[in-house]
C-alpha cells in the first residue's frame, strides 16, 4: 500500500506528464488533494532537504553553492554564469521539488522536454530580474544588471522565486476556492507563495551557512514584502476583505 506522500507525488507526476499534451493544462482527477496549501506542505515536510539534509545530493549542493559564491563575477563569462544557473536549477529541483520541475515530459510530435526550461534574457531590465511563463513552461533569468553580471548570491534567490511560481502555478488546483488568495492575489504573490518562498530561502540558508546568504535572504524577503504592498491594488484589497 502506497503512502499519502507517494500518492501525492504520483498525482503531481501525472499533472506534469500531460501538461503539454492535447488536453493542454488539464489536471487528472485524483482523490489526492493538490491545492496550493497541500503542495506547499508537501515540500515543507517531505522534500529531500528536510528528510535527508546530510544526503549526498544535499552535500553536493552545499559544496557547489559555496564554490559559486566564492567566484569573482568580474572575471566570468556569461556562458559560465549560465552553466551555474542551470546547475542550481538541478540542485534546487532535486532538494525541494522532487525533481518534478526538470522532469522530462512529452510534447506534440512525440518529442520530450523538461517540464520547466530555463532561458536567459539578453537585455538589461532593472525591473525584471526573472519571470515564469506557465504557458511556455519557462523560467527566464536576467544575468546582467546595469552594473554588470548579477552576483550568484542574488541569482540563487531570483531562481528560487521563479521556481516557487512554477511549482504553485503548474501543480496547484486552480479550482480550489482558496486558490486566488493562496496563489493569484498580489500579482501572483499569494499567501502560499510567500510561505513557500520563505521556507525554501531559509532552508537554503540553513544548509549553506553564510553571512552573505543570510544578508541576501533578508533583502529578498523584504523585496517580496515590498512587492506585495506595491501590488495591493483596490481589487486585491477588496477580494482579501470579502474572503476573510
Amino acid at each position: 500500500m502506497t503512502s499519502p506522500t507517494e500518492n501525492a507525488i504520483k498525482t503531481l507526476e501525472a499533472i506534469a506528464d500531460r501538461f503539454f499534451r492535447i488536453t493542454l493544462r488539464s489536471q487528472p482527477k485524483s482523490s489526492t488533494s493538490h491545492d496550493a496549501k497541500s503542495i506547499t506542505r508537501l515540500v515543507e515536510t517531505n522534500c529531500l532537504a528536510v528528510l535527508e539534509p546530510k544526503s549526498a545530493k544535499a552535500v553536493r549542493f552545499v559544496e557547489r553553492c559555496r564554490l559559486f559564491l566564492s567566484y569573482d563575477m568580474k572575471g566570468m563569462e556569461r556562458s559560465q554564469v549560465e552553466a551555474i544557473v542551470n546547475e542550481l536549477f538541478s540542485h534546487l529541483d532535486g532538494l525541494f521539488f522532487f525533481g518534478l520541475l526538470g522532469r522530462q515530459v512529452s510534447v506534440f510530435g512525440g518529442e520530450t522536454r523538461p517540464l520547466v526550461k530555463v532561458e536567459f534574457l539578453t537585455k538589461v531590465d532593472p525591473n525584471n530580474a526573472g519571470s515564469f511563463n506557465k504557458f511556455r513552461g519557462a523560467i527566464s533569468i536576467c544575468l546582467v544588471s546595469p552594473t554588470g553580471l548579477v552576483p550568484v548570491s542574488d541569482l540563487l534567490f531570483i531562481f528560487i522565486h521563479e521556481m516557487v511560481h512554477a511549482w504553485l502555478e503548474i501543480f496547484s488546483d486552480a479550482n480550489h476556492p482558496e486558490h486566488y488568495q493562496w496563489v493569484k492575489v498580489y500579482h501572483r504573490h499569494g499567501e502560499m507563495f510567500r510561505r513557500l518562498f520563505r521556507f525554501v530561502a531559509e532552508r537554503v540558508g540553513a544548509l549553506v551557512p553564510s553571512d552573505l546568504l543570510q544578508g541576501r535572504i533578508l533583502v529578498w524577503l523584504n523585496k517580496l514584502d515590498w512587492q506585495v504592498r506595491r501590488n495591493s491594488g483596490w481589487w486585491d484589497c477588496f477580494v482579501s476583505a470579502v474572503t476573510l
